[in-house]
Protein backbone atom coordinates (compact mmCIF):
# COMPACT_ATOMS: atom_id res chain seq x y z
CA UNK A 1 0.00 0.00 0.00
CA UNK A 2 1.39 3.34 -0.80
CA UNK A 3 1.59 6.28 1.96
CA UNK A 4 0.48 9.48 1.48
CA UNK A 5 2.20 11.51 4.12
CA UNK A 6 0.20 13.46 6.32
CA UNK A 7 0.75 17.71 6.43
CA UNK A 8 1.28 17.75 10.12
CA UNK A 9 2.11 21.16 9.78
CA UNK A 10 -1.16 22.56 8.33
CA UNK A 11 -2.85 19.88 10.41
CA UNK A 12 -5.36 17.28 9.16
CA UNK A 13 -9.10 16.61 8.96
CA UNK A 14 -10.08 14.17 11.09
CA UNK A 15 -11.95 11.21 9.78
CA UNK A 16 -14.86 9.69 10.74
CA UNK A 17 -13.34 6.14 10.88
CA UNK A 18 -10.64 7.99 12.92
CA UNK A 19 -12.69 9.74 15.12
CA UNK A 20 -14.68 6.22 15.90
CA UNK A 21 -10.85 4.48 16.00
CA UNK A 22 -10.37 7.09 18.76
CA UNK A 23 -13.88 6.70 21.07
CA UNK A 24 -12.53 2.88 20.91
CA UNK A 25 -9.22 3.45 21.96
CA UNK A 26 -10.19 6.22 24.73
CA UNK A 27 -13.30 3.45 26.41
CA UNK A 28 -10.68 0.92 26.44
CA UNK A 29 -7.99 2.23 28.17
CA UNK A 30 -10.77 3.78 30.77
CA UNK A 31 -11.56 -0.24 31.62
CA UNK A 32 -7.50 -1.19 31.30
CA UNK A 33 -6.62 1.00 33.92
CA UNK A 34 -9.92 0.49 35.90
CA UNK A 35 -9.13 -3.66 35.14
CA UNK A 36 -5.51 -3.04 35.95
CA UNK A 37 -6.29 -1.00 39.34
CA UNK A 38 -9.39 -2.63 41.10
CA UNK A 39 -7.90 -3.09 44.73
CA UNK A 40 -8.45 -0.34 47.42
CA UNK A 41 -5.07 -1.68 48.82
CA UNK A 42 -3.19 -0.94 45.59
CA UNK A 43 -1.33 1.45 46.30
CA UNK A 44 1.33 2.17 42.81
CA UNK A 45 0.68 0.85 39.46
CA UNK A 46 3.47 1.75 36.81
CA UNK A 47 3.07 1.46 32.70
CA UNK A 48 4.53 2.10 29.77
CA UNK A 49 2.31 3.55 26.64
CA UNK A 50 4.31 3.45 23.03
CA UNK A 51 2.77 4.91 20.74
CA UNK A 52 4.70 3.72 17.21
CA UNK A 53 2.80 6.09 14.91
CA UNK A 54 1.92 9.09 17.24
CA UNK A 55 1.38 12.03 14.68
CA UNK A 56 1.15 15.34 15.47
CA UNK A 57 -1.33 14.54 18.87
CA UNK A 58 -3.87 17.35 17.38
CA UNK A 59 -6.28 17.46 14.25
CA UNK A 60 -7.02 20.65 12.48
CA UNK A 61 -10.82 20.66 14.27
CA UNK A 62 -8.98 20.81 17.68
CA UNK A 63 -9.53 16.95 18.25
CA UNK A 64 -6.83 15.57 20.31
CA UNK A 65 -5.07 12.57 18.69
CA UNK A 66 -4.08 9.07 20.80
CA UNK A 67 -0.89 10.66 22.59
CA UNK A 68 -3.45 13.34 24.04
CA UNK A 69 -5.89 10.95 24.68
CA UNK A 70 -3.79 8.82 26.42
CA UNK A 71 -2.66 11.73 28.65
CA UNK A 72 -6.46 12.38 29.36
CA UNK A 73 -7.80 9.35 30.24
CA UNK A 74 -4.84 8.45 32.24
CA UNK A 75 -5.31 12.27 34.09
CA UNK A 76 -9.15 11.41 34.47
CA UNK A 77 -8.85 7.50 35.75
CA UNK A 78 -5.77 8.73 38.58
CA UNK A 79 -7.90 11.83 39.51
CA UNK A 80 -11.60 10.04 40.03
CA UNK A 81 -9.59 6.93 41.57
CA UNK A 82 -8.09 8.79 44.18
CA UNK A 83 -11.24 11.10 45.05
CA UNK A 84 -13.04 7.84 45.39
CA UNK A 85 -9.94 6.03 47.39
CA UNK A 86 -9.95 9.10 49.95
CA UNK A 87 -14.04 8.88 50.58
CA UNK A 88 -12.48 5.64 51.76
CA UNK A 89 -10.00 6.51 53.71
CA UNK A 90 -7.09 4.77 51.51
CA UNK A 91 -4.07 6.29 51.01
CA UNK A 92 -4.02 7.57 47.15
CA UNK A 93 -2.91 5.69 44.40
CA UNK A 94 0.42 6.52 42.26
CA UNK A 95 0.36 6.20 38.77
CA UNK A 96 4.04 5.98 37.12
CA UNK A 97 3.53 6.48 32.95
CA UNK A 98 6.22 6.24 30.62
CA UNK A 99 4.82 8.17 27.70
CA UNK A 100 6.92 6.78 24.64
CA UNK A 101 6.17 8.30 21.31
CA UNK A 102 7.50 7.68 17.61
CA UNK A 103 6.52 8.98 14.31
CA UNK A 104 8.80 8.84 11.04
CA UNK A 105 7.52 12.04 10.51
CA UNK A 106 9.94 14.48 12.18
CA UNK A 107 7.49 18.00 11.70
CA UNK A 108 4.91 15.73 13.53
CA UNK A 109 7.02 14.86 16.33
CA UNK A 110 7.77 18.54 16.65
CA UNK A 111 4.19 19.75 16.85
CA UNK A 112 3.40 16.61 19.28
CA UNK A 113 6.13 17.67 21.35
CA UNK A 114 4.90 21.39 21.72
CA UNK A 115 1.08 19.67 21.65
CA UNK A 116 1.97 17.76 24.71
CA UNK A 117 3.96 19.68 26.89
CA UNK A 118 1.66 22.06 28.32
CA UNK A 119 -0.27 18.94 29.23
CA UNK A 120 2.12 17.14 30.98
CA UNK A 121 3.26 20.69 32.84
CA UNK A 122 -0.41 20.69 33.76
CA UNK A 123 -0.11 17.46 35.45
CA UNK A 124 2.98 17.77 37.00
CA UNK A 125 1.78 21.12 38.62
CA UNK A 126 -1.81 19.62 39.85
CA UNK A 127 -1.75 16.06 40.10
CA UNK A 128 0.58 14.77 42.51
CA UNK A 129 -0.32 11.33 42.04
CA UNK A 130 0.35 10.95 38.29
CA UNK A 131 4.31 10.96 37.27
CA UNK A 132 4.85 10.68 33.11
CA UNK A 133 7.82 10.41 31.60
CA UNK A 134 7.92 11.39 28.16
CA UNK A 135 10.40 10.37 25.67
CA UNK A 136 10.21 11.17 21.88
CA UNK A 137 11.60 8.67 18.54
CA UNK A 138 10.99 9.76 14.76
CA UNK A 139 12.17 6.78 12.82
CA UNK A 140 10.12 3.55 11.41
CA UNK A 141 8.54 1.62 13.89
CA UNK A 142 10.59 -1.10 13.18
CA UNK A 143 13.30 0.34 13.73
CA UNK A 144 12.23 2.56 16.92
CA UNK A 145 10.66 -0.89 18.54
CA UNK A 146 13.93 -2.71 19.65
CA UNK A 147 15.60 0.25 21.90
CA UNK A 148 12.40 0.96 23.17
CA UNK A 149 11.70 -2.70 23.90
CA UNK A 150 15.58 -3.25 25.40
CA UNK A 151 14.87 0.05 27.47
CA UNK A 152 11.64 -1.30 29.10
CA UNK A 153 13.08 -4.61 29.91
CA UNK A 154 15.87 -3.03 31.97
CA UNK A 155 13.27 -0.80 33.66
CA UNK A 156 11.29 -3.86 34.64
CA UNK A 157 8.11 -2.80 33.05
CA UNK A 158 5.99 -5.16 32.38
CA UNK A 159 2.40 -3.17 31.88
CA UNK A 160 3.22 -2.38 28.68
CA UNK A 161 0.42 -0.64 25.83
CA UNK A 162 1.48 -0.65 22.34
CA UNK A 163 -1.05 1.66 20.07
CA UNK A 164 -0.08 0.78 16.10
CA UNK A 165 -2.08 2.28 14.40
CA UNK A 166 -0.33 2.39 11.23
CA UNK A 167 -1.59 3.84 7.59
CA UNK A 168 -1.56 0.33 6.07
CA UNK A 169 -0.77 -3.01 7.03
CA UNK A 170 2.68 -3.10 6.50
CA UNK A 171 4.64 -1.36 9.03
CA UNK A 172 4.45 -3.58 11.88
CA UNK A 173 6.16 -7.34 11.08
CA UNK A 174 3.92 -10.41 12.44
CA UNK A 175 7.14 -11.26 14.08
CA UNK A 176 7.64 -7.57 16.11
CA UNK A 177 4.21 -8.69 17.50
CA UNK A 178 4.59 -11.74 19.12
CA UNK A 179 8.36 -10.05 19.92
CA UNK A 180 6.08 -7.65 22.24
CA UNK A 181 3.75 -10.50 23.74
CA UNK A 182 6.55 -12.82 24.52
CA UNK A 183 8.60 -9.88 25.59
CA UNK A 184 6.20 -8.61 28.06
CA UNK A 185 4.07 -10.50 30.93
CA UNK A 186 0.77 -8.02 30.63
CA UNK A 187 1.05 -6.06 27.08
CA UNK A 188 -1.66 -4.86 25.39
CA UNK A 189 -1.80 -3.78 21.74
CA UNK A 190 -3.90 -1.61 19.25
CA UNK A 191 -3.41 -3.11 16.12
CA UNK A 192 -4.69 -1.27 13.44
Amino acid sequence: MVQKPFDWEGYIELPDHSRRKHKVVREYFENYLRARCPFPYQRRFSLAIVDGFAGAGLYSCGSPGSPLIFLETLRKFVTEKNVEREGMGMPPLQVDCQLILNDLNQEAVRILQHNVAPIIEDIRATEPNLMVVDSYHSKPFEEAYSPIAQQLEREGVQNVLFNLDQAGHSLVRRATIDDIMRRFRKAEIFYT
